[in-house]
């Protein structure tokens, strides 16, 4: 895979390589054009005609040759210049690969604790309700150590930091509920049921400025 960093990097310190050769060739077109003026008119005797005509078409030439390098200089700048702004672009407007694994993981973690918390009632097996609960709440804590990368834009961070932080913090307080409680407790139960409801709102704004469709995420699974 390749690392846009790098191709960030190498765009812009070609870019500027080539901005610099830029200027210098454009410089020695404009000091050969300068040396072409100061011959002046050609002169009347023979033996100084030969010697201007000589110089004046090695400025001639010269100045040509310089030009076209700096034109061709110029081309390349533009398109070096295009690589890298697109790269930033892409790289702002991507998701990182942690940052996806993770909404990846979150999908899971939201599809199955909703399940467990909606399904509590009917399950007979409360030590094994218990324990899948307690797995997942745990695995969801773990997103209030995450952050999202700052390599994209503010609002991205902010949407991820928002998502991890709400995720995390649910997962927090489902880690020591207990079935038993939670069925016993309907009204506890309903407000565990409208956090995770809140955490996916978070995600699907992520989903949807990053514009993910929610079912490869299903696929991913």
């Amino acid at each position: 895979m390749i690392n846009l960093d790098w191709v960030i990097i190498g765009a812009i310190s070609l870019g500027i390589i080539c901005l610099i050769l830029m200027i210098a060739t454009f410089v020695a077109a404009f000091q050969a054009g300068s040396q072409l003026k100061e011959l002046g008119t050609k002169p009347k005797a023979k033996s100084s005609k030969k010697r201007w005509r000589r110089q004046r078409s090695r400025y001639e030439k010269a100045k040509q040759r310089h030009l076209k390098t700096g034109l061709a200089l110029l081309v390349v700048t533009l398109v070096v210049s295009g690589i890298g702004g697109y790269a930033k672009y892409y790289q702002m407007t991507n998701m990182t690969a942690a940052d996806t694994e993770n909404i990846v993981t979150g999908y899971y973690l939201i599809d199955q604790m909703t399940e467990q918390l909606t399904t509590i009632e009917g399950n007979d097996n409360e030590e094994k309700v218990n324990a899948n609960i307690h797995a997942l709440a745990v695995r969801m804590a773990s997103f209030a150590s995450k952050k999202g990368s700052d390599r994209g834009t503010k609002e991205s961070q902010l949407l991820l930091n928002r998502y991890y932080a709400r995720m995390g913090q649910v997962g927090i307080n489902l880690a020591s509920q207990k079935a038993s409680i939670l069925i016993e407790d309907k009204a506890l139960l309903e407000s565990y049921l409208q956090d995770l409801k809140r955490v996916e709102e978070s995600q699907n704004k992520v989903l949807s400025f990053y514009k993910i469709d929610e079912k490869s995420l299903s696929q991913k699974q």
